[in-house]
């Protein structure tokens, strides 16, 4: 599939972008009118695997803390932007404050399907998003670098938090990258698997430091209002 093609299906009524190198970011981004200079979540994390407390748990973090935040600060998240996961529940999160905040799904291009065209590795945009970035890329994680030039684009000098909720072997790759690019990031501890086990042997695939690093500090899901208390204060503040 290629990228346009990938688009025409994606979109389904939300503008969307195609990437075909670094040279498209700033000129697609523009044309489909993503907001810029904003304070930005990049909210990764389980898009399967979730169930029972955790789902519960990831939930109500997305939904009583992520998006009022993003919604009080004009702020904007960004994800994978398929209907799955944490990004089926940013969708219904910023469904419910009627759009109050724009939410960016990025996704790799050879991943991206339509339900009139169903394959057996194709996944669905959210339908809820503002926007969609389609890049270039086969495999989930493909779109990893390119999740953090959108975010880094979008924030300017803004800030960024990045924010983990549960999450796999992408999300844990994601973690490492946020650090790499000096992003700091929050685990939400109490939705289960890799926000549960950060800190824990074996976490991180690369250097100790992408874990013990003091850009990555933890909070607890049952407490929803400290971490609305605490990613604001962060996004209000400078990188």
């Amino acid at each position: 599939m290629n990228l346009e093609d990938a688009a025409h299906q994606a979109a389904r009524g939300i503008p969307t972008a195609t990437m075909a190198g670094p040279m498209d970011l700033e000129p697609e981004l523009l044309r489909i009118g993503v907001p810029r200079d904003v304070p930005v979540i990049l909210l990764i994390g389980g898009a399967s695997g979730m169930e029972g407390d955790a789902q519960q748990a990831a939930e109500m973090v997305i939904r009583h803390g992520v998006a009022p935040v993003a919604a009080e600060l004009g702020a904007a998240v960004i994800d994978g932007g398929t209907d799955a996961g944490v990004m089926r529940m940013a969708g219904a999160a910023r469904r419910a404050l009627d759009g109050a905040f724009p939410l960016v799904g990025v996704v790799a291009a050879a991943l991206v399907g339509d339900p009139a065209t169903p394959g057996r590795r194709r996944a669905f945009p959210e339908p809820n998003h503002s926007h969609l970035v389609v890049v270039p890329g086969n495999s989930w994680g493909d779109e990893t670098p390119w999740l953090f030039d959108v975010a880094q684009w979008i924030a300017g000098s803004r800030p960024i938090r990045t924010v983990l909720v549960n999450g796999g072997p992408v999300a844990r790759a994601e973690v490492e990258e946020s650090i790499r690019r000096g992003i700091p990031a929050i685990a939400i501890h109490g939705t289960g698997r890799a926000a549960d086990d950060l800190g824990a042997d074996g976490f991180s695939d690369a250097s100790p430091r992408s874990y013990h690093s003091g850009l990555i500090e933890v909070a607890e899901a049952a407490d929803v209002a400290g971490l609305r208390e605490a990613l604001g204060t962060a996004l209000r503040g400078a990188r």
